[in-house]
């Protein structure tokens, strides 16, 4: 099984580049900071909570739950 922490990473690199949005964009649009954003794409931020994940999906549309799982 794929680590949640992995599948997050991954699923908001490919939702932002999908959009053609910087960073500094997404953070934006998700209403968190630019650094706080960048950490979680990094994955130097592994405990994400659930306030955040739910900004970050609102962000792209989504459901919190639709972060977490294969985005096609």
């Amino acid at each position: 099984m794929e680590d949640l922490n992995e599948l997050l990473i991954n699923n908001l690199k490919t939702l932002r580049a999908a959009r053609g949005i910087t960073q500094e964009q997404a953070a934006e649009l998700a209403d968190i900071s630019p650094k706080h954003y960048q950490s979680l794409e990094a994955g130097r931020k592994r405990n994400v909570r659930l306030d955040t994940l739910s900004k970050l999906a609102n962000a792209f549309d989504l459901k919190p739950w639709e972060l977490l799982r294969h985005i096609d």
